[in-house]
Protein backbone atom coordinates (compact mmCIF):
# COMPACT_ATOMS: atom_id res chain seq x y z
CA UNK A 1 0.00 0.00 0.00
CA UNK A 2 1.37 3.74 -0.92
CA UNK A 3 -0.07 4.40 2.31
CA UNK A 4 -0.05 2.90 5.51
CA UNK A 5 -1.11 3.58 9.06
CA UNK A 6 0.65 5.87 10.99
CA UNK A 7 1.21 8.17 7.91
CA UNK A 8 0.47 12.09 8.25
CA UNK A 9 -1.81 13.28 4.95
CA UNK A 10 -3.55 15.86 3.62
CA UNK A 11 -6.42 15.14 1.48
CA UNK A 12 -8.53 16.77 -1.09
CA UNK A 13 -11.41 15.42 -3.44
CA UNK A 14 -11.41 17.43 -6.68
CA UNK A 15 -14.54 19.44 -7.58
CA UNK A 16 -16.93 18.40 -9.98
CA UNK A 17 -18.25 21.57 -10.45
CA UNK A 18 -16.55 25.32 -9.80
CA UNK A 19 -19.81 26.56 -7.06
CA UNK A 20 -18.49 23.04 -5.28
CA UNK A 21 -16.84 24.26 -2.11
CA UNK A 22 -13.07 23.11 -1.53
CA UNK A 23 -12.78 20.92 1.36
CA UNK A 24 -9.49 19.63 2.56
CA UNK A 25 -8.56 17.14 5.43
CA UNK A 26 -5.13 16.91 7.55
CA UNK A 27 -4.68 14.00 9.84
CA UNK A 28 -3.25 11.03 10.38
CA UNK A 29 -3.70 7.43 8.98
CA UNK A 30 -5.03 5.24 11.21
CA UNK A 31 -6.32 1.92 8.88
CA UNK A 32 -6.45 0.65 5.34
CA UNK A 33 -7.89 -1.90 3.47
CA UNK A 34 -8.34 -2.24 -0.09
CA UNK A 35 -7.66 0.46 -1.56
CA UNK A 36 -10.09 3.02 1.35
CA UNK A 37 -8.01 4.75 3.95
CA UNK A 38 -9.07 5.62 7.44
CA UNK A 39 -7.76 8.85 8.49
CA UNK A 40 -8.44 10.70 11.64
CA UNK A 41 -8.22 14.48 10.56
CA UNK A 42 -9.71 18.07 10.86
CA UNK A 43 -11.86 19.59 7.76
CA UNK A 44 -10.92 22.62 6.21
CA UNK A 45 -13.78 24.40 4.02
CA UNK A 46 -13.07 26.96 1.51
CA UNK A 47 -14.57 30.19 1.17
CA UNK A 48 -15.80 31.28 -2.48
CA UNK A 49 -15.51 34.98 -1.15
CA UNK A 50 -12.34 35.40 0.83
CA UNK A 51 -10.49 32.55 -1.11
CA UNK A 52 -9.62 31.86 2.72
CA UNK A 53 -10.09 28.24 4.57
CA UNK A 54 -11.86 27.99 7.92
CA UNK A 55 -11.08 24.94 10.36
CA UNK A 56 -14.49 23.25 10.28
CA UNK A 57 -14.66 21.19 13.99
CA UNK A 58 -12.60 19.08 15.62
CA UNK A 59 -10.80 15.24 14.79
CA UNK A 60 -13.15 13.13 13.56
CA UNK A 61 -12.34 9.91 11.42
CA UNK A 62 -12.85 10.03 7.61
CA UNK A 63 -13.25 7.68 4.94
CA UNK A 64 -11.26 8.11 1.28
CA UNK A 65 -11.13 6.42 -1.66
CA UNK A 66 -7.39 5.84 -2.89
CA UNK A 67 -8.22 4.43 -6.38
CA UNK A 68 -10.37 6.98 -7.62
CA UNK A 69 -9.18 10.01 -9.83
CA UNK A 70 -11.50 12.74 -7.56
CA UNK A 71 -9.02 12.02 -4.34
CA UNK A 72 -6.11 13.72 -3.78
CA UNK A 73 -3.60 12.79 -1.52
CA UNK A 74 -0.10 14.39 -0.27
CA UNK A 75 1.66 12.46 2.21
CA UNK A 76 3.41 14.82 5.12
CA UNK A 77 6.81 14.63 6.37
CA UNK A 78 6.75 12.07 9.88
CA UNK A 79 6.92 14.54 12.11
CA UNK A 80 4.13 16.95 10.85
CA UNK A 81 2.00 17.67 13.55
CA UNK A 82 -1.10 17.70 12.57
CA UNK A 83 -2.72 19.32 15.70
CA UNK A 84 -0.82 22.55 14.63
CA UNK A 85 -1.98 21.76 10.81
CA UNK A 86 -3.81 24.41 8.63
CA UNK A 87 -3.82 25.36 5.67
CA UNK A 88 -2.31 29.24 4.20
CA UNK A 89 -2.99 30.95 0.71
CA UNK A 90 -0.73 33.42 -0.28
CA UNK A 91 -1.03 34.70 -4.24
CA UNK A 92 -3.68 32.12 -5.30
CA UNK A 93 -1.45 29.08 -3.73
CA UNK A 94 -2.81 27.11 -1.24
CA UNK A 95 -0.34 25.05 0.95
CA UNK A 96 -0.30 22.96 4.42
CA UNK A 97 1.60 23.88 7.06
CA UNK A 98 2.72 23.28 10.90
CA UNK A 99 4.81 26.37 11.26
CA UNK A 100 7.60 24.06 10.58
CA UNK A 101 7.03 22.73 6.92
CA UNK A 102 5.01 23.87 4.47
CA UNK A 103 3.96 21.95 1.33
CA UNK A 104 1.64 23.25 -1.92
CA UNK A 105 -1.28 21.42 -2.11
CA UNK A 106 -3.82 23.47 -4.41
CA UNK A 107 -4.21 26.27 -6.40
CA UNK A 108 -7.18 29.16 -6.25
CA UNK A 109 -8.55 29.14 -9.77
Amino acid sequence: MLVNVGDKVHYMRRRLFKEQPKRHHIGEVVATEDGVMRVRSVLFMGSQMSGQFTRMGDFADRFAMLVDSLTLVTVLPADFDVASGTLLVEQGVVSVTDGRHKLVVDQIS
